[in-house]
């Protein structure tokens, strides 16, 4: 529940207050340039939270949700919401989702898509990013939108992550 708008800065940090948030929750970002969107599962405790919205969290997200991301926030059910999000299975979903990337991207060096924080490279500073930063360029480089898109729908309807091919 909740809803609230956040500005995205530079380095790609944000921050974000809802009125009436709680968690876990399911947060959707729109790219102004081109109206595409992204979603990220928030796990916590209390009323603070990490979280990072990248395509790492869009196919963990429609793993764990077992619907495409963007279905599944504009009709959001509160109560499916909290017996799908737990932690079991987001370990799950980003165990699923390593596997299906295996031979693209190695996702292995990264404990946790949603909440390690992610320090992005910048213009003013294009060696800046991190290993997370770095991983996220070569997955955009090996798959491009359509294709993430194909990917994200398969996490949410295949079960067996060796039928989802890449």
């Amino acid at each position: 529940t909740g809803t609230g708008n956040a500005t995205t800065q530079a380095d790609g940090s944000y921050s974000l207050t809802t009125a009436g948030g709680k968690l876990p929750c399911l947060l959707q970002i729109t790219d102004p340039a081109d109206s595409s969107k992204l979603h990220t599962l928030v796990l916590g405790s209390g009323s603070a939270a990490t979280a990072n919205i990248t395509p790492l969290t869009e196919m963990l997200t429609a793993r764990v949700l077992g619907n495409e991301p963007a279905v599944f926030f504009a009709t959001f059910d509160a109560a499916v919401a909290n017996n799908k999000i737990t932690p079991t299975a987001v370990k799950a979903a980003q165990a699923d989702v390593g596997t299906v990337l295996s031979g693209v991207v190695d996702t292995s060096p990264l404990a946790d898509f949603l909440s390690t924080p992610l320090k992005a490279a910048t213009q003013g500073n294009p060696a800046g990013g991190d290993a997370q930063d770095r991983l996220l360029d070569a997955l955009r480089v090996k798959i491009n939108a359509a294709r993430l898109t194909q990917v994200v729908t398969a996490l949410a309807k295949i079960s067996n992550t060796d039928a989802i091919k890449q």
